[in-house]
């Protein structure tokens, strides 16, 4: 990791985090598609995706929502508590085996909360791929640390 820890203080309205990228293999989409029984057509063949006019096989979003949230923890530890859920999420393009994925997060809001060790932080997430696509957009919301909690 490069970069000091990330806490609630740090997140003010505005500001934007951008990951590395990870490129999603096709033993990503076996492992996935194997520990949790998926068996779509599109996502298991390319024969398959191409009767859907597709030129690969696909990728499912659950595999891509989960390979990229963790992206900002290579570059800087991230002093999340919870990842307390979302108020939307869509995916907008298919994401192939090959393709490499980055997360850009946009601070939509912060608040401190009851706890006077926490904050409330709301994301805009977008998911990007090689070709600047937007693959997923998000709003996250997630319970972060303060540093002031890590001082006592």
């Amino acid at each position: 990791m490069s970069e000091e820890a990330v806490y609630f203080e740090d997140l003010d309205p505005g500001r934007v985090l951008i990951s590395i990228e990870r490129e999603v293999t096709a033993d990503d989409s076996e492992a996935f598609n194997t520990l949790t029984g998926s068996s779509g057509r599109v996502h298991s063949s390319k024969e398959q995706a191409n009767e859907y006019g597709f030129s690969e096989r696909l990728i499912v979003g659950p595999l891509v929502l989960g390979l990229s949230l963790p992206l900002h923890g290579l570059t800087a530890e991230q002093r999340t508590v919870a990842l307390l859920g979302f108020e939307s999420l869509w995916f907008k393009t298919p994401v192939h085996p090959g393709d490499r994925i980055r997360l850009e997060s946009t601070v939509a809001s912060a608040r401190p909360t009851k706890n006077s060790g926490r904050g409330l932080v709301t994301f805009h997430d977008r998911v990007m791929n090689q070709r600047n696509d937007v693959v997923m957009e998000a709003t996250r919301l997630v319970l972060y640390e303060r540093r002031s909690a890590t001082l006592r």
